[in-house]
C-alpha cells in the first residue's frame, strides 16, 4: 500500500503568504518527484484545504509534515488532534513529523543572511519570534536564538510579532536601552504576512528615532534550504 505525502500548514489570509504556501509545495512535490498534498488549519480556500479535508483526499496511510517551526499549540495540540481524528473518522493511519525550527539547517541560513551584513562588535542581534501560548514553543525560540547570535558572535534580545510578550514595541525599546551600533532583526517566520510586515513597520520608525542604522533580513520563506529540510523530512516519514 502506497503513502501519501501531505504538508500541514497553519493557513493565512495574505495573498503573498498563501502564495508562498503553494509554491513551498510545489517546490517540495519537485524535489521528490511526488504529487505532494497540502492542508491548513486556518483560512482554507480554493487550493488550500483544510486539514481534514486533506487528510480525507490523501488515503488509507498518510506521511504528514507540519509546516511548524516550534512545538506551540498547532504541533503539540491541534495537528495530533486532527490526526487521531482523521483515524477515528476515516480509518488512515498518519504518521505526523515534527516542528522544523530548531533544525541546523534553518540556523545557518539564518547566520548566513546575517553574516552577509558583515556583523561587528556593538552591534545587537533582535530575534523575532511569532510567538505561542507555550512555554516549550518559547523556550525553543530562546534556543535558536542564542544559536544564531553565537554563530555571528553578537549580543542578542528576543521580542515577538504576535501573541507573546515582550512585544516589538516593547522588543526595540529594550535592544535601543543598550546602545548597539547598529541593530540586526531577524524575522524568525516560515511565509510572508501580517506578522512579518509588521516587523519593519514598527522597528523602523523606532530604530530611526534614535539614529540607530537597522537592518531587517528576510523571513526563512522558500530558500531552497527551506524546500531541502522539508522535502527530507516528508522524506524520512516516507520511509
Amino acid at each position: 500500500m502506497s503513502t501519501a505525502a501531505v504538508l500541514l500548514g497553519h493557513g493565512s489570509p495574505d495573498p503573498a503568504g498563501r502564495a508562498e504556501l503553494g509554491e513551498l509545495r510545489a517546490l517540495v512535490g519537485r524535489r521528490l518527484g511526488l504529487d505532494v498534498g497540502l492542508g491548513v488549519l486556518e483560512f482554507p480556500g480554493p487550493g488550500l484545504p483544510a486539514v481534514d479535508e486533506a487528510f480525507a483526499a490523501a488515503g488509507a496511510r498518510i506521511a504528514a509534515q507540519p509546516l511548524i517551526l516550534f512545538d506551540g499549540l498547532h504541533g503539540r495540540h491541534d495537528l495530533p488532534a486532527a490526526a487521531a481524528g482523521a483515524t477515528a473518522r476515516l480509518g488512515v493511519e498518519v504518521r505526523l513529523g515534527a516542528a522544523l525550527g530548531r533544525d541546523p539547517a534553518l540556523i545557518e541560513l539564518c547566520a548566513g543572511r546575517a553574516a552577509d551584513l558583515r556583523p561587528a562588535p556593538g552591534d545587537l542581534l533582535l530575534f523575532v519570534g511569532r510567538g505561542s501560548s507555550e512555554p516549550l514553543a518559547r523556550a525553543q525560540t530562546e534556543q535558536v536564538a542564542a544559536a544564531v547570535a553565537g554563530a555571528l558572535g553578537v549580543d542578542h534580545t528576543v521580542c515577538y510579532t504576535g501573541i507573546s510578550p515582550p512585544s516589538l514595541a516593547v522588543g526595540i525599546a529594550l535592544a535601543l536601552s543598550r546602545r548597539p551600533r547598529r541593530i540586526l532583526a531577524l524575522p524568525y517566520l516560515l511565509h510572508t504576512g501580517v506578522l512579518v510586515r509588521r516587523v519593519g513597520e514598527v522597528l523602523g520608525p523606532a530604530a530611526a528615532g534614535h539614529g540607530v542604522p537597522l537592518d531587517v533580513l528576510p523571513h526563512l520563506g522558500n530558500a531552497p534550504q527551506v524546500v531541502d529540510l522539508v522535502a527530507s523530512r516528508l522524506e524520512a516519514l516516507l520511509r
